[in-house]
């Protein structure tokens, strides 16, 4: 994992020549586990395992939203988010990873709108927040986010269990 936050300067050690890495959506390893508080307030199995997302600055998540409530916690580096709503669904032009539901996410970029084909994304208020290390977020089920690393970062999920 060293190697891997040292190949886009995370600790210290740049180069030009390597390609951008995103270890994104991944689950915590197992060494790390013992590491890893649960989030008080919640039984430690009311939780699926937890998820690391790490990479330089300017990595993305697109627009999507997910099936359950999560607490999104910032470990080192600052990222941003833009949120909307789950009433903005169709105005964000969603589809999902599945005919059952799935992940649901849009080809929209809230970063550079491209309102002729897209003319809906106008309506959609969307919210920015920015995270430092030490910052936990409680992203409600269903609302849509697009996040991005402003530094290089290491976040970290916690995604309830549903039921």
């Amino acid at each position: 994992m060293a190697d891997f936050a040292d190949g886009f300067g995370m600790l210290g050690v740049t180069t030009e020549d390597r390609a951008t890495p995103y270890m994104a959506n991944n689950p915590i390893p197992t060494e790390f586990l013992p590491l890893i508080e649960t989030p008080p307030h919640f039984a430690a199995d009311a939780f699926i395992p937890t998820i690391l997302w790490m990479g330089p600055a300017g990595t993305l998540t697109p627009i999507h939203r997910d099936a359950t409530s999560s607490l999104f916690c910032q470990v080192w580096g600052s990222k941003a988010m833009l949120l909307a709503a789950p009433h903005y669904r169709e105005e964000l032009y969603t589809w999902s990873t599945t005919p059952e539901g799935g992940l649901e996410t849009c080809d929209a970029d809230p970063d550079n709108p491209d309102y002729e084909r897209f003319p809906r994304l106008r309506d959609v208020r969307f919210i920015r927040v920015e995270f430092n290390p030490g910052n936990i977020f409680y992203m409600p089920q269903g609302w849509f986010h697009h996040t991005w690393s402003l530094t290089p970062a290491l976040s970290i999920s916690f995604f309830l269990r549903q039921g």
